[in-house]
């Protein structure tokens, strides 16, 4: 059984030093007349997290450290994070 739990269990992954190596990360900070497009900023989520070889499976994480606090309960994070794929 304990086979099983690992096998879906996250692995640690170091994600402050993406945060730290990305010079211009996109930012939502829920904003509609200074935002991106949310199309856009998943597009740049997506690109940026394959550059810095993130694995997929933590990309919801990168893309909430980049939301600001109006656009995380204004969209609902995981409601937007999951169309990143």
């Amino acid at each position: 059984m304990s086979a099983i739990v690992d096998a879906f269990t996250l692995k640690p992954y170091d994600l402050e030093s993406v945060y730290g190596s990305w010079l211009a990360p996109p930012r939502f900070n829920g904003d509609p007349k200074k935002d991106m497009l949310v199309d856009e900023w998943l597009k740049q989520i997506k690109t940026g997290c394959l550059e810095k070889k993130v694995p997929k499976e933590f990309w919801h994480k990168v893309g909430i450290h980049y939301m600001g606090g109006k656009a995380k309960t204004r969209c609902g994070a995981s409601n937007i994070l999951r169309h990143i794929s």
